[in-house]
Parts: structure tokens; C-alpha cells; sequence
């Protein structure tokens, strides 16, 4: 063999052993347990998760992100960050010291760190102990007439999205979940109400709520901070004011004048081991033509973040 061959093979075999290295992940390997199964890819993006975390390297842990965190900071809320400005180093600590699992904790999906992230084989889609937050939720809740609205003034999809399939159907909305129409219609109520619906009657709704029927007993009612709880477990928190123009705009057709609107995360207390089942929307007090008060659901949103990306936009382009 001679010098040139020699020096032309070694070449390869150096190049041929970089590419094999970049190739590795930065700390890990699938176990043999989880190899040939389904949830492989689960434990595989665990560990890429691990890497990120290790590099320190906040634009590798987002790029494994869903979309926006159902919990946890915005992506523009940390851009321009370090890595330790958003998580802290008993977070880091925490996700490292985990092995990635081969099977999720129940149907709650995959975590690292004893719950700091939470992820499917889709990515990241929660995390839990970050640093950058956003402004604090209004103490003291809604208030009308002095006093806080009691949760049930503010009517919140259920799990099953019965209610909203029942009212959709009555009222020629849409025929069936599948519908497009529907699924407006649940994220955006606010639309139809005054067009498609027009009669707001205190008992014929499951929707919206009178104000003098919703407010109960205060005595049933705690204020905690933030939180207003109804002693059923039944509870909010305002996150953020809304400009009357957009609570106006959300509800184009609806007759009266907009008092208020909320941003509310409100949620109540189900049966089983899933806690409290939660929703995002926007919320608005109507004095209607016959001077009656009622309170509409305008729009829902999946998160918090994406809620506050939102107003956010529109505030930008006032």
C-alpha cells in the first residue's frame, strides 16, 4: 500500500469517526427496555431534552416546544435571555438528574425532574418552575357593585363540550362537532351572540348568566389573594383587564353597552385524579337595551399564553 493510499484511508476513517460523534447525543442512550416499542421516541426526546438543558441552550429547548407552553413562560417573554434568567439552576439540577422514562404517568404524558417539564412525543407542552413571569393576576377578582362576581356568573366549557354542542344545535349554529361552524363557535362565542342568537332570556341559556341570578350568598365565597372560590370548589382569577373597543369587537352584533371585560382563568373541581379542569377566555359585562346585566363568554383560548399573546397583538396595533 502506498503513502498516498495510506494517509487517503486514515482520512476517512477520521472524518467517517466526527460524524459518528455528532451524531451522539450529548449524554444517554435508550435503554433496552424501551427499544422497539412505541414509546421509544418518547424516551429519545427526553434525552434531547436533557441536552438542551445540559448546553444551556434555550433556542434548543424551544425548538422542542409545541407551539406555546400550556404552562410556562412565552417564547417572547424569554427572547433575548440566558438560559439561567428563565430557569433556575435547582430546575437544571432537577431535569438532569432524571432518567427519561419508557411509559408516561398516566394520561398526563412523560416528565422529567419530578414535574419541572412535561412532554409527549409531539415535544415539550408544559414546565413548571421558571423563572420570567407575568404581571399577577388582580386581586380581590371581578368586583360589581363592591362585591366579587361568584365563579358561576362566568360559564366555562365543560370537558365533554356537551353543553356547547347542545346550544350549537338548537340554535342552527352547527349541526355537529365536526362542523367548522362549531368550532368558531367554541373558541369564539362572542360572534354569534345578537346574529344567530338573539334572545337572552335569564332561564332559556346555558351560556350566558343574568347578573341579579348569578350573584349568590357571599358568604359561600373566600378571597384568597387573587382567587375568588365559591366553598363547592368553583373558582377564578382575573389575569388581565380588556379595552372595551375589543370587548366590543368580539361580540359585534350583541345588543347594549360592554361595562367590563376580564381575561379569566377560571376552573373547577372534577372528580378523579385530574384536579381541577381549567379554562382561558375573555369575558364581558353587558348592559343590554332592557337595562338587564349579563355576562358573556366571548372568547376561549387553550392557554394562558396564547391568551396573553392575544391582547397582547392587539394592544400592539392600536
Amino acid at each position: 500500500m502506498n503513502l498516498v493510499r495510506l494517509v487517503f484511508l486514515i482520512s476517512l476513517l477520521f472524518v467517517g469517526s466526527v460524524d459518528h460523534a455528532a451524531e451522539q447525543p450529548l449524554v444517554g442512550r435508550q435503554t433496552p427496555a424501551c427499544e422497539g416499542v412505541g414509546n421509544a421516541e418518547a424516551q429519545a426526546l427526553g434525552l434531547r431534552i436533557q441536552n438542551a438543558v445540559r448546553a444551556r441552550d434555550l433556542s434548543a429547548f424551544f425548538a422542542l416546544v409545541e407551539g406555546e407552553l400550556e404552562r410556562g413562560p412565552r417564547r417572547r417573554r424569554v427572547e433575548g435571555k440566558a438560559f439561567a434568567d428563565v430557569f433556575p439552576q435547582s430546575w437544571m439540577d432537577a431535569v438532569l438528574a432524571a432518567e427519561p422514562d419508557c411509559s408516561p404517568v398516566g394520561w398526563r404524558g412523560y416528565m422529567l425532574g419530578h414535574g419541572n417539564v412535561w412532554y409527549r412525543p409531539g415535544g415539550v407542552f408544559a414546565v413548571n418552575g421558571w423563572l420570567v413571569q407575568e404581571a399577577p393576576a388582580m386581586r380581590g377578582g371581578w368586583r360589581f357593585d363592591g362585591n366579587p362576581l361568584p365563579p358561576k356568573c362566568f360559564v366555562q366549557q365543560s370537558l365533554s363540550g356537551d353543553v356547547f354542542e347542545d346550544f350549537a344545535s338548537r340554535h342552527s349554529i352547527a349541526a355537529s362537532r365536526s362542523d367548522p361552524a362549531f368550532l368558531d363557535f367554541e373558541r369564539n362565542p362572542g360572534r354569534h351572540f345578537g346574529g344567530s342568537v338573539r334572545s337572552f332570556d335569564p332561564s332559556g341559556s346555558s351560556l350566558w348568566r343574568h347578573v341579579h341570578n348569578c350573584v349568590g350568598d357571599s358568604e359561600q365565597l373566600t378571597v384568597e389573594g387573587a382567587t375568588v372560590i365559591h366553598n363547592e370548589g368553583e373558582r377564578y382569577s382575573v389575569l388581565a383587564d380588556v379595552p372595551d373597543k375589543l370587548c366590543r369587537s368580539l361580540a359585534p352584533n350583541l345588543p347594549g353597552e360592554c361595562l367590563q371585560s376580564r381575561l379569566l382563568h377560571r376552573f373547577s373541581l372534577t372528580d378523579g385524579s385530574m384536579g381541577y379542569h381549567g379554562v382561558h377566555g375573555i369575558y364581558g359585562l353587558f348592559k343590554m337595551e332592557d337595562g338587564a346585566g349579563i355576562v358573556f363568554p366571548l372568547k376561549y383560548f387553550d392557554s394562558e399564553n396564547l391568551a396573553r399573546n392575544f391582547l397582547d397583538d392587539y394592544n400592539r396595533t392600536r
